[in-house]
């Protein structure tokens, strides 16, 4: 997953998916999660919207895995997208990234929210304030 070619990345995260959705409860799955959540707190390119597509995945299946704290942690990780993807005085490239960036975090706000609302915090809110405010209807169409 620490590669710098997006398809080698890609191939590592998509191997651990599966085995996180057929192994939830082995050492090695918490491992590979843990990694997940790195990718996303440190926004690791390439494979920051991979993983968390995955990671939406995850908590759409309910699998067992994604746990209260898996929830807190994912929710810090909204928090700092958030801040980390704002738009400025950017080239077209740079912002069309960062919509395919915030995309996927609506999506995985969304999945909270609909999946473990009673552990959405402040990230998943910031991402509801987004939906109500001024953002591309590209990304707040994540929401619904």
């Amino acid at each position: 997953m620490y590669n710098i070619d997006e398809k080698v990345v890609v191939n590592a995260m998509e191997a651990s998916y599966s085995y996180i959705k057929k192994y939830p409860d082995s050492e090695q799955a918490e491992e590979l999660l843990e990694n997940m959540i790195l990718i996303l707190k440190t926004r690791k390119e390439p494979g920051l919207v991979s993983a968390i597509n995955l990671l939406h995945n995850l908590v759409y299946i309910k699998n067992v895995i994604i746990s209260k704290q898996v929830i807190q942690k994912l929710d810090k990780c909204l928090l700092l997208l958030d801040k980390a993807t704002q738009y400025k005085d950017e080239e077209e490239k740079m912002i069309k990234h960062k919509v395919l960036i915030r995309k996927s975090c609506m999506g995985l706000a969304y999945q909270i929210l609909e999946k473990y609302s009673e552990y959405a915090g402040d990230g998943v809110r910031r991402w509801q304030e987004i939906y109500n405010g001024d953002e591309f209807a590209e990304v707040k169409n994540e929401m619904i």
